[in-house]
């Protein structure tokens, strides 16, 4: 049985439910072109079912392909349109109603978009596969962007080049997207140099930690550009 909260508030929500559905990732033996045209097909069948669209970025995404071709920052891989569909099947969301899943991290962690508005955009929100939400990003395009700053923390192993590919990546998407100041700290962030980023109890934990930004640096550009009341939920052991 699961104990209703209410994720929209802006607060942190926790939801017990038991037998917790892991997402499963998505099938590689689709072809990106396949996967790309029933995410389209499917978003009015989305938009109707939880009354209100989708963000306008991710479905400049699914338009144009982008949803399936390219590699994400972090741990994101986006959900098939089987799954997007089929939103009952995640039991971390039994108390979220106004929640959507788009992404799945590889524990089964979901981020979903809010389908109670409160602003411009939807806002997106972080839902642990054990049921406990929280606010991830104001909008879609702030959620890029925040996957690439946990990415260039260090918060995930990266190959240098890799890393640097991944983020200039993202970073022409949120030019597309007509976001120009975050695609331009993120072209700056690429070029900055790679480094070992670890706190020093990171360092004295033996975790290795190597990016282009600190945590506090990350926590800074948090602050300014998705707003002071993230910094609370933003985990500094990235």
């Amino acid at each position: 049985m699961a104990n209703k909260t209410d994720a929209g508030n802006g607060s942190k929500a926790i939801c017990r439910v038991s037998n917790v559905l892991r997402s499963p990732s998505p099938d590689p033996r689709r072809s990106s072109r396949n996967q790309a045209s029933e995410h389209h097909a499917t978003m009015n069948k989305i938009d109707s079912s939880n009354l209100a669209s989708a963000p306008r970025g991710y479905s400049h995404m699914v338009d144009t392909q982008r949803i399936s071709e390219i590699r994400m920052c972090g741990d994101v891989e986006f959900l098939p349109t089987p799954m997007i569909e089929r939103r009952t099947d995640f039991e971390a969301l039994a108390c979220f109603p106004d929640l959507q899943p788009f992404a799945t991290s590889a524990g089964g962690d979901l981020w979903c978009w809010s389908t109670s508005l409160s602003g411009d955009q939807p806002r997106i929100f972080y839902v642990e596969y054990w049921g406990s939400s929280r606010p991830y990003a104001p909008s879609f395009e702030t959620f890029l962007y925040r996957t690439c700053l946990e990415d260039a923390s260090g918060r995930w192993l990266n190959d240098e080049d890799e890393l640097r590919e991944k983020i200039r990546t993202i970073s022409a998407i949120l030019r597309e997207l007509d976001q120009p100041e975050l695609a331009s700290d993120m072209e700056d962030t690429s070029n900055l140099a790679y480094h070992d980023t670890g706190t020093d109890e990171h360092k004295r934990l033996g975790i290795i930690s190597w990016g282009m930004l600190s945590v506090e640096q990350c926590r800074e550009r948090i602050a300014t550009y998705l707003g002071t009341e993230y910094l609370d939920e933003y985990e500094g052991n990235v």
